[in-house]
């Protein structure tokens, strides 16, 4: 799943068995804003600047502007591609599953695209699964590359900053989730502020899903920085 078009083209001309997902169109920020009015009114940023960006040249770096991308995709149906993988995850099973469903969601934490919809991708596969195969278990990990790991090949001090953000606001944001949604809201007096916690994801029929479910069943985080 990428914002970024000239990314999806590269994986469309090799020969890996990769189902790409474009998770952006033509058209601006500003465009993308008159269609959501909860973007518009409640969570995305107030910047004047963005609004004339073109998202399928990809988030920039900008966590929000993902995340819009991805409520327009939802609303298109372009993201029935990820279902219907599930699906034929189980049909190719050709029996009852004898152990849990793995799910494994691989992103950046340090770009705009990936720490924008990493959480919300685990969610909504989370809520698929329990929607269309409630019988079955399902584990889902999460596996997030961290701003260290672009030290190499990032040069100015201000990107990575920048990038340092993105990943300080992206854990942030898993771990509220996972303190609310593991049911540890009442284990100490300051963590109650998670337990109302959601998300309103768009539908296809124009109503709204509110997700609060756990985004992964287990987090890693992976760094630059090794033991020694």
């Amino acid at each position: 799943m990428d914002t970024n078009a000239n990314d999806l083209s590269c994986i469309k001309k090799s020969k890996a068995q990769i189902i790409p997902i474009q998770t952006s169109s033509t058209q601006s920020v500003l465009d993308y804003l008159k269609n959501d009015d909860d973007a518009r009114q409640n969570w995305f940023p107030n910047n004047t600047t963005l609004y004339s960006k073109t998202v399928s040249e990809g988030a920039g770096q900008v966590r929000a502007i993902s995340r819009l991308a991805l409520n327009a995709t939802i609303k298109t149906g372009e993201i029935q591609k990820l279902y219907k993988a599930t699906d034929e995850l189980f049909l190719k099973d050709g029996g009852e599953l004898k152990q849990a469903l793995r799910v494994v969601i691989v992103s950046s934490a340090a770009g705009g695209t990936g720490s924008g919809i990493a959480m919300t991708t685990g969610m909504l596969n989370r809520e698929y699964l329990h929607k269309h195969y409630r019988e079955k278990a399902a584990i889902i990990r999460g596996y997030l590359l961290l701003p260290g790991v672009m030290d190499t090949v990032i040069r100015t001090e201000t990107e990575k900053e920048s990038l340092r953000r993105n990943g300080y606001a992206t854990i942030k944001e898993i771990n509220a989730f996972m303190i609310k949604s593991s049911g540890f809201c009442g284990v100490r007096k300051e963590l109650e502020r998670y337990k109302d916690l959601y998300i309103d994801i768009p539908t296809t029929t124009s109503g709204v899903d509110r997700l609060e479910n756990l985004p992964f069943d287990f987090c890693f985080l992976l760094d630059r920085v090794d033991k020694s």
